[in-house]
């Protein structure tokens, strides 16, 4: 009998937060003001509001936003535990921290944040037909990709392929208001097209990994306290 054998999944960590509802509103209020601020200007199209390309790249330098980054530092440490790596080893960091805005047929087109190790995102507000979070293969190095063009979306449509777990153009996951997800930042993602008529609202997060102690480690960024600014 014939046996498969799957190896190098990518995995996304899912939860909810459990932010009290006074908070959350409190946030999303916050938001609000970002995106309403005229001083940088946003002309709406199909594409979302991103506040870390308007100059509000640093939610986690405001005092408002310290108890759902707490929160979330959790889910991190959570996340690494889950996928057996060692928790003692490293020091987590926020570098760059945004809140996005996706109104009715908006969407925000697939992308890396190629700056981060770990990225995290809360929904502050998913409302229902908000378009899923989409995740898509890594096209130059799809492992099940015998035959180079079989994953693509045509060959879906026309039947060639079935979207499965093994072998997909793409995969989404069903996300409420109040979850956090948590993924490589390497992993190319976007959303689907919004079709509701309520705002779409999330707090995106990049997280850098760096050792607590270098010695006798190869790899991995080294302790803060021991880089030097060029003079």
């Amino acid at each position: 009998m014939a046996e498969m054998t799957h190896f190098f999944p990518l995995s996304a960590y899912k939860a909810k937060v459990g932010l009290d509802e006074t908070y959350r509103a409190q946030l999303i209020e916050n938001v609000e003001n970002d995106f309403e601020d005229k001083e940088f200007d946003y002309k709406a199209d199909d594409t979302a509001w991103t506040g870390d390309v308007r100059g509000f790249e640093f939610l986690h330098l405001r005092d408002i936003y310290e108890p759902l980054f707490r929160t979330i530092s959790g889910h991190v440490r959570e996340y690494y535990k889950i996928l057996n790596v060692a928790g003692d080893v490293f020091d987590f960091y926020y570098t760059r921290t945004w809140a996005t805005v996706t109104q009715t047929q908006q969407d925000i087109p697939a992308h890396r944040h190629k700056q981060s190790h770990i990225t995290a995102v809360y929904y502050l507000n998913f409302p229902e037909e908000a378009g899923k979070l989409i995740f898509e293969p890594d096209w130059d190095h799809v492992q099940n990709e015998s035959i180079p063009g079989l994953l693509s979306g045509q060959n879906v449509k026309n039947g060639l392929i079935q979207p499965s777990m093994f072998l997909s153009p793409a995969a989404s996951i069903d996300i409420a208001t109040d979850d956090v997800v948590i993924f490589p930042s390497k992993a190319s993602h976007g959303t689907a097209k919004s079709n509701s008529r309520e705002k779409r609202m999330s707090i995106s997060a990049d997280i850098v990994a760096v050792l607590k102690e270098s010695g006798e480690r190869e790899f991995f960024l080294p302790p803060l306290d021991k880089w030097k600014k060029f003079a």
